[in-house]
Formats: structure tokens, sequence, C-alpha cells
């Protein structure tokens, strides 16, 4: 067994309190450094893809929208389920610092035989001349859905010793991330003013992160009644609608 992973094997226990194992593993990772690797292990990425093609809601579905959020949405694409850190994190390891930034995509990931893991594409830990990928370690006895928001609490820096995992703290949310060649059209409910209800238009193609297109509109909405509006042959009735929430009906979708 090589020295580190020796060392690790021997004091690595509950028993260790968290701040004192912390500052030894900030130690033991400058070690492996200096040893130019240590007994590691190689993260394995997911290549699960998942074809999304549908309209979101469904026409003739009575259906509410808040502020900011889709009225309609109408997509083909290939995705991957990735996680997307939600505001940015450092912290140092050592001599050394681990960062990753606000929107950056995780991959999903095996460490070992089963341990999961979302990994980042790209260096995301630096020390002094060179830089390397962090794993984050699944949360034992979660299992986090689409959509969801998970808080990841231990980090494992590529191509250190087994057991040299440090505690971190960086939120993720699931989601459906464009891999492959597809679109996205949506409407955007903005609110009402005295102008009416504000929509925005936003179509995408193959980059999902940017509108290769966007236009923004104003309805006039008559009191009292419902409205039907109209764009690029998608019909929307428009039941009821205030500066925090629209009640809507899909009449029909984009062709």
């Amino acid at each position: 067994m090589p020295p580190a992973a020796a060392f690790t094997a021997s004091w690595h226990s509950d028993r260790v309190p968290p701040a004192a194992r912390d500052t030894v593993m900030r130690w033991l990772l400058c070690f492996c450094f200096a040893l130019g690797g240590c007994a590691s292990i190689q993260p394995a990425p997911s290549s699960a893809t998942q074809r999304m093609v549908g309209t979101q809601p469904s026409v003739g579905v009575e259906s509410r929208a808040s502020v900011g959020s889709p009225v309609l949405a109408q997509f083909d694409y290939l995705a991957a389920v990735r996680g997307v850190v939600q505001q940015p994190y450092a912290r140092s390891v050592g001599f050394n610092v681990l960062r990753v930034e606000g929107g950056e995509l995780l991959i999903r990931s095996t460490l070992g035989a089963s341990r999961g893991a979302w990994c980042t594409s790209r260096p995301a830990f630096f020390a002094a001349g060179e830089a390397r990928g962090v794993c984050f370690l699944d949360v034992p006895g979660t299992a986090p859905q689409m959509g969801d928001i998970a808080v990841l609490r231990e980090a494992y820096i590529a191509n250190t010793a087994v057991g040299t995992e440090v505690a971190v703290e960086v939120a993720m949310r699931l989601e459906a991330v464009c891999v492959g060649t597809g679109f996205r059209h949506e409407f955007l409910f903005q609110g009402r003013d005295r102008s009416g209800v504000r929509l925005s238009y936003r179509e995408y193609v193959n980059d999902m992160a940017r509108p290769v297109f966007s236009q923004d509109l104003v309805y006039d909405i008559a009191p009292g009644q419902s409205t039907v509006v109209n764009f690029r042959q998608a019909r929307i009735e428009i039941l009821s609608a205030d500066n925090q929430e629209i009640r809507y009906r899909v009449v029909s979708s984009f062709r």
C-alpha cells in the first residue's frame, strides 16, 4: 500500500473531529502533490442522454405561471442531466484553492465501484503550477430529482489519494441540458402594467444558454373577461393576470 493510502486508512474514523480531519487533509493533499500522485481513482462520466420533445403545458389545460416563468414551451433536443451550480463557491485547501463558478455544469459520474459524484468538466482546483478537476460526492441516502436543489458537502480532487476528500458546501440544481442539436421556443410571462400583459418570446437553437432570437410583446386584455392573444400561430387564452401571476389556457402551440 502506498504511504499516503496507508496513512489515511490508519486514522480515517468518525472519532476524528471534523476540524482536525480537514486540517490533516490539507497537509495530506500537499504531500500527495509532492509525490506526484498517490493511490487515486478516476471518475467515470455517464454518457446517458435522452431526447426531450413536447409542448408544455398541454393544449386545453388551465394553467398558471409566475413572473419570469414559461407560459408556453415547445422543444425537441437531445439532453443529458447536469448539475447546475447555483452560486459561486471557493475555499482554500492548504496553500491551494478550490473554486467553482455559478452556472457551471457538473457531469454525472461514478468514483470507484459505486460512489456517485458530480464532476467539473474543467479545472476547479488550483495549485502551484497546475490545475485539476473536482468531483462533488453524493450525499448518502439522498436521490434528488429533476429540478431539485441538492447541497453537496464533500469534494474529491482528481488524482489525489483515496480518502482525502475535503468539506465543501456547493448547491446545485438538476436540469436537462442540451448536448446535441435541437430547439426550444418559449413564451415567458413578464407581469402586467397599465399597458397590458407583458410576454417575451425566446427562440433557442442547439445552444440553450442564449436565445438566437427574442422579442418583447405587450397585449391589451379586456377587464373582467378572457382575451385570446396570438403570436407565430400560437394562441393563448388569458383568463386573468396581475403583476405576480397569469392564469391561462393554451389554445394552440407554435407551428
